[in-house]
């Protein structure tokens, strides 16, 4: 599969291109940074979310399929139980077709958040290990973002207090609330983030849609310049809390659903690059891409395996200001200051979980 060059979602000089909902799960897959195996000529695939295709600047909408996208779901057990605030009732594992002979999996956990209120989250699961005690390789990326998740839920634990609010997407708010029992602003996806064919399938992962306008309204959010995304955040959040910023390089396997709910294109590219045993090659190469025609030079790495970066680039030096390219872990943000929010978090494996205290 050639991944090289692709653009993710076009560029707001109107210069769309349409995407295919296939062709964006399977460009989800990588920027997930998870892994595929063929076996048996079945290709499986395993990623936390995938979007739909954006609308063209024309108006004109690709037609949904006739038919919602096909899926399965099951129950699972685990070896090792997953450290959460919440009691775990089931574990399902749903099997979504993408082709005749493609399909990817995600695990979803199920419990109750209150005495009468059923919760869902999406969640990995710790990896299998070997008699000595070793992962396999191409389970790492999963067994990475198990250990991340644990990582900065004890961190969320140990120094937030339990009334603490936090920000973030869908499926990042359902995994603080599973692991610690932080309450959050957003917590179910907007409908109008997937296309109609869709709407069946996470309905059931997520547990419903959005129907306060959070989720889009965070959206929204991302793409203004931050200072006046900081302020209108804080007037539409509750007073005589501590709010907090989560973010995940994951959430940039959002950006469609972003697209669709605000109507614009996010000035983004993604390639992929090979693992380099030499460093300074490596980034020798990543720097040049994106500097490269249209490219900013601002860029964000992600590591997909042993084998192969994942690299993101700006092409519109305004969208280095936006919300999402300051939090996440750009090149261009990492030595600047964030005037109203306070780093207080940030995992290893590139900066992988980032949260951000809102002050005063």
């Amino acid at each position: 599969m050639n991944d090289s060059n692709q653009a993710v979602v076009p560029p707001e000089d109107n210069t769309y291109r349409l995407i295919s909902v296939r062709a964006v799960l399977l460009l989800a897959v990588f920027i997930a940074g998870l892994f595929y195996v063929v076996e048996r000529n079945r290709l499986s695939l395993t990623a936390p979310s995938f979007s739909s295709s954006v609308d063209s600047p024309q108006g004109q909408k690709m037609k949904a399929n006739k038919e919602p996208l096909p899926f399965e779901s099951e129950s699972v057990s685990v070896e090792e139980p997953i450290k959460s605030f919440f009691t775990i009732n089931d574990i399902e594992r749903y099997t979504i077709s993408i082709t005749e002979d493609m399909y990817f999996d995600l695990t979803v956990a199920s419990y109750m958040g209150s005495e009468t209120e059923q919760r869902r989250a999406v969640v990995y699961l710790p990896a299998k290990k070997d008699d000595k005690g070793k992962v396999d390789k191409e389970k790492v990326p999963v067994q990475f973002r198990y250990e991340k998740w644990l990582s900065a839920s004890e961190a969320i634990n140990t120094y937030t207090n339990n009334d603490s609010l936090f920000i973030s997407f869908w499926d990042n708010a359902q995994r603080v609330h599973l692991l610690t029992g932080r309450d959050n602003w957003v917590t179910l996806p907007a409908k109008d983030a997937y296309m109609e064919d869709e709407h069946a399938l996470w309905q059931a992962i997520a547990g419903g849609f959005d129907r306060q306008g959070r989720s889009a309204k965070f959206g929204q959010l991302l793409l203004m310049d931050m200072d006046e995304a900081l302020q209108e955040l804080k007037k539409e959040l509750p007073q005589g809390r501590d709010h907090y910023l989560l973010l995940s390089t994951d959430d940039l396997s959002h950006v469609q659903e972003i697209a669709r709910m605000t109507g614009r294109g996010l000035p983004l590219e993604t390639r992929l690059f090979p693992a380099d045993a030499d460093l300074h090659n490596s980034i020798s190469q990543v720097k040049q891409w994106a500097q490269e025609g249209e490219g900013t030079g601002s860029y964000l790495a992600q590591s997909i395996s042993e084998r192969s970066i994942r690299v993101w680039r700006i092409t519109d030096e305004s969208f280095e200001n936006t919300l999402l390219a300051r939090l996440l872990p750009f090149s261009t943000s990492l030595d600047m200051s964030i005037e109203g929010a306070k780093l207080v978090y940030q995992s290893d494996w590139g900066g992988y979980i980032s949260i951000y205290q809102l002050l005063d």
